[in-house]
């Protein structure tokens, strides 16, 4: 899995991973979150994936924000 890319290839298909950061594992019930990228194309996934990465990155700074969402 790429640092910076959050992407990893199983076969001919590429997947996105994120860390769910800790204090917001009870949450989700799970240290990481994966999806199908839907591509075997390293340029198109690289792309997915940025755009998967902030729709987390902007989920988490969401539910750190708002009191009513904690688990």
């Amino acid at each position: 899995m790429g640092l910076e890319t959050h992407i990893a290839r199983r076969g001919s298909r590429y997947y996105f991973r994120i860390r769910v950061p800790d204090d917001l594992i009870g949450f989700f019930g799970r240290r990481e979150l994966k999806r199908s990228l839907g591509t075997a194309s390293q340029r198109e996934a690289r792309f997915r994936a940025s755009q998967l990465r902030q729709i987390a990155y902007t989920g988490f700074r969401t539910l750190r924000k708002n009191p009513l969402l904690k688990p």
